[in-house]
C-alpha cells in the first residue's frame, strides 16, 4: 500500500477507519450497538438481573421456612417453583452466538438433577423418622438391675441427647447422658446401654424421655411377668405428634382391633448384646423365676478385703423369693460367715435378721470366716423351677441333723 495499492484495499480501510471513527463519536446511547446485536430493553435487564434473581431467593426462603415448620407439601411446591424461575433465568443468561444449544441443555440437566437430588434426600430425612429406642432385657441382671440398650433409628444425627428415666411407681428419676449418636449401624462391640434399678422387679412401669438438639421423644416401658412369662409393651412418640412411631405388644391380651407387632424383634438385639455387658453379669433371672449363673464371683486377697467389700443389700424383693421356700423349713440351723470388711458385716447382718425373724431359723453369727477360707464363703447355685436343677437346691435346704452353712 506504500505505492497507492489496489481500490479495493483502500475502500476496506475506509470502512475500519469509519466504523472506529462512529464508535467513538456516536452518543451513549447508540455506542453499545453493534452490527447484527439487538439492544435489550429496560424491562428485559430489570427482570433477567433483578427479577429473577430475586424471585428465585424469596421463594427458596419461603420454602425453608415451611421445611422447618414440617409442611412436605407446600415447601416442594415453593421449590418447584424457584427450580422454573432459575431454569428460566439460565436460559436468558446464555442467549448468544457463543453459547451453544447443547451447552444450556446440560447446563438445565445438571440443575434439574441437582435439584431431584436434595429434593429426595430431605423428603426421605423428614418422612423417615429418626428416634432413639431403649430396650430393656427379658432378663433381671443380678436380680437388682436391668440394662436399657440405646437403639439409634432414622437417617439422621443426634447431638447432645439427654435421657429422663422416670419410675411412674415411685416417680423417681434417672438422668443419663447419651451424647452425640451417629447415624448408621452401630458398633455391636461397644453396645450403648445404660442401667436401671427397678423398684418393683417383673411390675415395671417406666417413662423415657429423651432431649437433644432439634429433637424430642417420649417413650412408655411396661414390663411384667404373668403366669411365668413375660409381658412388655412399649411405645415411642416423638416430638408432638401424638401418633406413636414404633409400638409393640407381647403376653398381654389382646382385642379384635388391637393389631400391634410384637416386641421379639427388638429383644432379640438386648439377647444379643447381653454378653457385651461391662462388667458381665454374676447372674441372671427370668420371668419364670429361673436363676441363671453367668460367671463367678472371685474374692479379692484377704489383706484387701476391707477395702474392697461390695455395699450390697438383701432386697425386699429378694427377700420375697426365697421366703416362699425357705419358710417351709422352720427350725433349721444355721451359722453364717463373712469374709471381711464394714459393709460386708453389714450385709450379713441383714441376712441373719431375715432368717431369724422372717423365717424363724436358729441363727447364729454373723462370725468371721477362718483365715485361709475367705474365697470360699460365696456359693452360688443356678435355680430353675421347672427344670432338673430344682432337686438340687432342694437337696442342699433339707434339714439334718448337722444343718450349719
Amino acid at each position: 500500500m506504500p505505492n497507492g495499492g489496489n481500490a479495493r484495499a483502500r475502500r476496506r480501510l475506509r470502512r475500519i477507519v469509519a466504523t472506529i471513527v462512529a464508535e467513538f463519536t456516536s452518543a451513549p446511547s447508540d455506542r453499545s450497538k453493534l452490527p447484527g446485536e439487538v439492544r435489550p430493553r429496560w424491562w428485559e435487564v430489570l427482570i433477567r438481573y433483578i427479577g429473577l434473581p430475586g424471585f428465585i431467593l424469596a421463594l427458596t426462603s419461603f420454602g425453608y421456612k415451611l421445611q422447618v415448620d414440617g409442611h412436605l407439601y407446600f415447601a416442594s411446591a415453593l421449590y418447584v417453583a424457584a427450580l422454573g424461575l432459575f431454569l428460566l433465568a439460565l436460559w436468558i443468561w446464555l442467549q448468544g452466538r457463543k453459547w451453544r444449544t447443547v451447552i444450556r441443555y446440560a447446563l438445565a440437566l445438571l440443575a434439574v438433577s441437582t435439584f431431584v437430588y436434595l429434593e429426595y434426600r430431605w423428603i426421605r430425612d423428614d418422612v423417615t423418622p429418626t428416634y432413639v429406642l431403649f430396650v430393656p432385657t427379658p432378663e433381671l441382671v443380678d436380680c437388682e438391675r436391668r440394662a436399657f440398650f440405646v437403639k439409634h433409628s432414622g437417617p439422621k444425627d443426634l447431638q447432645r441427647l439427654e435421657a429422663s428415666i422416670r419410675d411412674n411407681s415411685t416417680e423417681a428419676v434417672q438422668v443419663e447422658k447419651l451424647g452425640d449418636i451417629e447415624a448408621g449401624p452401630q458398633n455391636p462391640d461397644a453396645p450403648r446401654y445404660v442401667w436401671v434399678k427397678p423398684t418393683h422387679p417383673w411390675a415395671e412401669d417406666d417413662s423415657v424421655t429423651v432431649r437433644g438438639k432439634g429433637f424430642q421423644s417420649a417413650q412408655r416401658i411396661t414390663l411384667r411377668s404373668a403366669k411365668h412369662a413375660l409381658q412388655l409393651a412399649m411405645q415411642i412418640n416423638i416430638g408432638n405428634n401424638a401418633k406413636p412411631t414404633v409400638s409393640c405388644l407381647d403376653g398381654f391380651a389382646r382385642t379384635a382391633s388391637d393389631r400391634l407387632p410384637s416386641c421379639k424383634n427388638l429383644t432379640a438385639m438386648a439377647d444379643e448384646f447381653m454378653q457385651k455387658l461391662q462388667p458381665l453379669p454374676y447372674n441372671v433371672q427370668k420371668p419364670d423365676g429361673a436363676l441363671t449363673i453367668m460367671r463367678m464371683r472371685t474374692l479379692p486377697e484377704p489383706s484387701e478385703l476391707d477395702n474392697e467389700s461390695e455395699d450390697r443389700h438383701l432386697t425386699e424383693y429378694l427377700q420375697s423369693i426365697m421366703r416362699p421356700t425357705l419358710s417351709q423349713y422352720r427350725g433349721t440351723k444355721l451359722l453364717i460367715f463373712y469374709a471381711g470388711g464394714p459393709r460386708t458385716l453389714r450385709y450379713a447382718r441383714e441376712f441373719c435378721d431375715f432368717f431369724r425373724y422372717s423365717l424363724r431359723w436358729q441363727v447364729s453369727g454373723p462370725q468371721l470366716v477362718p483365715v485361709g477360707n475367705e474365697r470360699m464363703v460365696d456359693v452360688q447355685v443356678s435355680y430353675n423351677p421347672n427344670g432338673g436343677e430344682q432337686q438340687t437346691v432342694s437337696s442342699l435346704l433339707r434339714p439334718s441333723p448337722r444343718s450349719q452353712t
